[in-house]
């Protein structure tokens, strides 16, 4: 480009130096020869006059001659008169002939009036005139005449070409002098020109190279800036918060960083034609708090932080960081405002959970603290109440029936008992008591109690209050110390009959549950597989801020020493704990639930009911592989089929499965429907039926029927088990399904177990 510039620019250069060159050249030319000119024009006029000047002269002569001629015609003076009238003649020829300038001098009149006067000189000196001889006094009276008149004449002439040649000299001079002033001008100014040319080329040159210098910076610049943008794109496209900026006058968003529509789920384009959307976004609770506080931080020109919920089209809450800084113009007038908007949703949650950890650790250290203070204050009881019970149990047995001191010793042994059992309790808080723990059902535990003693002394005092049972007949065991479970069970039910007042209902249920995920409430529930012992009550609730304390010894709003002594939710916390278990608590002004969970066991109760004889459900070494992203649920299901009579493998992963039946085909496969990373049980099996048109497989999760599942069904799967599984119910499902047709209907309705 810079090359096809320059070529016009060279060839412009060259037309004005080649222009400039021609017209100096004829400038100094002329002015050279207008000069010479002048330096030769007076010189030739003054050439001219003499030459005037010597012919008046040899007139003058011619004159004298002709008068000596006369006095004295002898031949002598004729001849003397011949030769300067011939000499006149030759001399007036040449000024005929070679004077140029007529304008100065008339040489034309001149050699008219002199030039025939001096011809018939000539010819009358020769030949005679009239019949007059040369030398007769009349021929030289006549020629004497005649040039007198010419000589006359030709005086006059030369004056006048005097006068004539000095006027025209001036006027030349006047005209050469204006001439050459014109011709010095037009030099000037040609120089000028030149300058000006010159200075306009130059300047020229360096607008050009400074509009080259300046696109040159502005193409450096707009590379920049495109550079710039690419950058804070990539970022602002890159980044999970979200960048906006607010103009005040239009009141309007004016730019909103793509990671608007990802964490609030709207178009950005309604944002830019509708800044109402923003507000509309914030969740009903919160609008008013944050619009409010925009508004004053806009006010007050400063930065500011705000946190408030979204509510997405979909319905989910997202909590947000809102980050707001005024830019002001130069007269210190707010005119837009950013800012920066994060989703800390997870970080609200990681904080919550946090705190919420926070509180159960100190909850529990504050339990283990008062356990041990429990436990030393239980070791110094004992050793007191030692004396206390045993020594009226022996008075007791040497007393007559009739004796007046049976009575208040009776009391006194009664009263050491009830001190001992409250000791028990003591001792129950304090962790790391020894206790004896066995394979046993919640569901009998629960039997016993309602049929104990000490139920029927509940029930007697609160007769308006009903309890129901919803025990899971096919609840798994657990291991644990009979005693106290018998114990957490009555504390639990006691307190859950004296929370009514007047006419009320309480639930005891148990169920089986399997976790694939930990479950978070009052306390952290791991993942595994849980017999759960629940039991609600329709009272008036727990407040909120007895929730969190009514764990703790001592710790009761009923009247101590009459309705209890405050041990009994501590004695539950602190057994649930021995065994390994988790509660959970909800409450409200008209309900509350506590959820206690035991690890399950697979042993068998030693003095339970011998089970349903196994012949029956037993395979014949058909191969089945369990499909199980939890290792020790594989390895379970693996021994209850083994002890089945089946052949079984496990594999963690939907792509080992794949693998595993590409290179061993097998009769029946146990799917686990949600496994993490990787493929789900439901692409699993897709992914099989390529292999295995006809594949069999059973459905077993830890969650209820899913979409998944009914579409895992419709592809060709068998029945559907819940977690945990029981020996019996994992037999049947397996005998019936092998025992099916390998055909399979698409439309089969999915059997939930």
């Amino acid at each position: 480009m810079a090359t096809i510039r320059q070529k016009p620019r060279v060839l412009l250069w060259t037309a004005m130096i080649v222009i400039i060159i021609a017209v100096l050249t004829t400038i100094l030319l002329t002015n050279l020869t207008l000069r010479t000119i002048e330096e030769n024009l007076p010189n030739k006029l003054i050439s001219e006059l003499f030459d005037l000047d010597l012919i008046l002269e040899d007139l003058s002569e011619v004159v004298t001659a002709v008068k000596m001629a006369g006095l004295r015609p002898t031949e002598d003076n004729l001849t003397l008169t011949r030769e300067k009238v011939e000499s006149v003649y030759q001399r007036i020829a040449e000024i005929r002939d070679s004077y140029v300038f007529d304008n100065l001098i008339n040489a034309s009149t001149f050699h008219a009036a002199v030039a025939p006067a001096i011809a018939d000189l000539k010819i009358w000196l020769t030949e005679g005139v009239s019949g007059y001889g040369p030398q007769s006094e009349e021929v030289t009276g006549i020629a004497l005449d005649r040039i007198t008149r010419a000589f006359e004449k030709a005086r006059a002439l030369n004056l006048d070409s005097q006068t004539t040649a000095q006027r025209m000299l001036d006027s030349q001079r006047r005209r050469l002098g204006q001439f050459l002033f014109n011709v010095n001008l037009l030099f000037i100014l040609t120089i000028l020109l030149t300058f000006c040319m010159v200075y306009m080329l130059v300047r020229q040159g360096v607008l050009e190279r400074r509009e080259v210098a300046a696109k040159i910076d502005r193409n450096r610049f707009e590379t920049s800036l495109r550079e710039s943008e690419a950058r804070f794109r990539e970022v602002v496209h890159n980044i999970s918060e979200v960048i906006w900026l607010f103009d005040v006058g239009k009141q309007k968003v004016i730019y909103v960083s793509p990671a608007y529509e990802k964490i609030w789920g709207r178009s950005i384009e309604r944002l830019y034609s509708r800044y109402a959307e923003w507000s509309e976004s914030i969740h009903p609770e919160d609008r008013q708090q944050a619009q409010r506080t925009f508004e004053q931080d806009l006010a007050r020109g400063k930065a500011s932080v705000r946190e408030y919920r979204i509510v997405r089209p979909s319905g989910t809450v997202r909590w947000i960081s809102d980050r707001s800084f005024p830019i002001v113009n130069a007269e210190g007038k707010i005119i837009r405002i950013t800012g920066i908007a994060e989703d800390v949703t997870e970080r609200r949650a990681a904080e919550e959970s946090l705190r919420a950890s926070q509180e159960k650790t100190a909850r529990s250290r504050k339990m283990e603290s008062l356990g041990l203070l429990a436990g030393g204050v239980a070791h110094d009881l004992n050793n007191i109440l030692s004396g206390i019970v045993s020594y009226p149990e022996l008075i007791l047995l040497d007393l007559p029936e009739n004796s007046p001191l049976k009575k208040p010793i009776e009391t006194i042994y009664a009263s050491g008992q009830r001190a001992a059992a409250i000791v028990q309790d003591l001792l129950t808080i304090a962790r790391g008591v020894a206790i004896t723990r066995e394979p046993l059902n919640l569901n009998d535990l629960v039997r016993e109690y309602l049929n104990s003693p000490e139920y029927e002394n509940l029930h007697q005092f609160h007769t308006t209050v009903s309890v129901d049972t919803a025990l899971d007949h096919e609840l798994l065991n657990i291991s644990g110390s009979r005693v106290h479970l018998k114990k957490v069970l009555m504390n639990l039910v006691s307190n859950a009959v004296e929370a009514i007042q007047g006419h009320g209902n309480v639930r005891v249920s148990t169920r089986n549950r399997y976790l694939d995920q930990p479950l978070q409430g009052y306390d952290d529930i791991k993942i595994g597989e849980y017999a759960v012992l629940s039991i609600s009550d329709d009272g008036s609730g727990i407040a909120p801020d007895d929730l969190s304390r009514i764990f703790e010894p001592f710790y009761t709003r009923k009247v101590m020493g009459r309705s209890g002594t405050g041990l009994g939710l501590a004695v539950v916390w602190n057994v649930l704990q021995d065994h390994e278990g988790y509660i959970n608590v909800t409450s409200d002004a008209n309900h509350t639930l506590f959820d206690l969970y035991f690890p399950i066991t697979r042993e068998s109760i030693a003095d339970a009911a011998a089970p349903r004889p196994l012949e029956a459900l037993q395979g014949k070494g058909e191969t089945v592989l369990v499909v199980d992203d939890m290792a020790t649920q594989g390895e379970i299901a693996c021994r209850m089929l083994t002890k089945l009579g089946y052949q079984a493998d496990s594999v963690s992963s939907g792509e080992a499965a794949i693998a595993h039946v590409q290179a061993h085909p097998v009769d029946l496969m146990l799917l686990d429907m949600i496994m993490e990373p990787g493929l789900s049980g439901r692409e699993t099996y897709a992914q099989i039926l390529k292999i295995n048109p006809q594949q069999k497989a059973i459905i077993v999760s830890g969650f209820a029927e899913t979409e998944d599942v009914t579409e895992t069904q419709r592809m060709g799967a068998g029945q559907y088990l819940r977690k945990p599984l029981t020996l019996e119910r994992l037999g049947i499902a397996v005998k019936d399904e092998l025992s099916k047709k390998t055909a399979q209907t698409a439309d089969r309705p999915p059997r939930i177990e």
